[in-house]
Parts: structure tokens; sequence; C-alpha cells
């Protein structure tokens, strides 16, 4: 790995976006109670925790990490949704509203 101005650049976006995804969340679920908060916070680190373990992967390529990126790169899709915009849009849409649907019964029993 160098440590260089395109790391930076990677750093910077990452950053940005797990703080953005994280400020999303958090606000997206009406987080007003600590338990919502964190609740939504929670999730949102869970589902980054993938992606950051990456890094480490890189760095230190042994199990358990072999086998959690070797899954890591079997969820993503091989599949270009580029040609096909509607098809990933709907499907980003409809995992969001199944989460809402989701953690809702969890919001209402606070």
């Amino acid at each position: 790995m160098k440590y260089d101005g395109a790391l930076f650049a990677d750093l910077l976006t990452i950053g940005g976006d797990a703080a953005l995804g994280t400020v999303v969340a958090v606000t997206f679920f009406n987080a007003q109670t600590p338990t919502s908060y964190l609740l939504a916070l929670g999730g949102a680190c869970a589902g980054m925790l993938p992606d950051a373990l990456q890094f480490v992967y890189m760095r230190f390529p042994h199990q358990p990490l072999t086998s959690i990126q070797r899954f890591h790169e079997w969820i993503h899709t091989t599949r270009r949704m580029s040609k096909q915009p509607v098809l990933g849009i709907t499907s980003q849409i409809a995992l969001v509203i199944a989460s809402i649907v989701a953690v809702q019964p969890l919001l209402a029993a606070q």
C-alpha cells in the first residue's frame, strides 16, 4: 500500500461516504431516543464493517479474513447495473423499504 495522494483521496471519499451514510441512517430512522439512535448507528456500522475489513485483509491476508474477503467478493454482483439503471435503483429502493418495515416494530416498542 502506497501512502500517497491517491490513498488520501480514497480515504476522504470513503470517510465522507461513511459519515453521510451514518447521518442518513440516524435521520431516516428518526433516531430521537438513545435506543433508536444506537440501533441506527449500530446498523450503519455493521453495514460498513465488511468494507473496512477489506483494508485489513490487504495488509494481513490470513484466516479468518481470507474467508470473509471471499464471501464479500461473492455477494457483490458481477452484473453491470449501468446498462440497467432502473433495476439497480429499484432494488435499492426495495431494500430501503424492507429495512424500514423491519425496524419499525423495534422503534414503536420504545
